[in-house]
């Protein structure tokens, strides 16, 4: 829910049993991610206060290397479970819009092309600017205060 509300929405009411259920849901999601951001920022600072790196991951590597390591370990495996997640979501509207073999689910076109071309080239963009990250920081700022 943290990221584009406006696309995710309709595709967690429909999966709903109690599609009354829906404004709990979306409010119990934000005071989550508001108290885990609110904490995670708070114990950043209590590390690191006014010397903190603008990515706290870096700063917690450099000081305790053992537990950088762990905050690297878990960051990846967020990623790695939360990519499907997301990916699931843009490959099922791209399937929605279309009868080809390429909007076809789990054709081997479909497979190849849509899905493993989204990874390699998400992977190669990342690749070639080092700085998305930041990029990508700013403009989900901006569609969360947006949407």
């Amino acid at each position: 829910l943290a990221f584009s509300v406006l696309n995710i929405l309709p595709s967690i009411r429909a999966s709903l049993a109690k599609p009354s259920d829906m404004p709990a849901v979306v409010r119990t999601g934000f005071l989550c991610i508001a108290a885990i951001d609110a904490a995670l920022m708070i114990l950043g600072y209590m590390a690191f206060g006014q010397d903190v790196d603008a990515n706290v991951v870096d700063a917690i590597a450099k000081s305790l290397p053992r537990t950088g390591f762990l905050t690297s370990l878990g960051l990846f495996l967020n990623i790695t479970c939360s990519y499907p997640i997301m990916s699931v979501m843009l490959v099922s509207n791209i399937e929605a819009q279309g009868t080809s073999r390429l909007h076809t689910p789990h054709s081997l076109v479909n497979i190849v092309v849509l899905r493993a071309g989204m990874v390699i080239s998400l992977s190669a963009l990342a690749w070639l600017l080092p700085y998305l990250m930041a990029i990508v920081g700013v403009l989900s700022s901006l569609f969360f205060i947006v949407n």
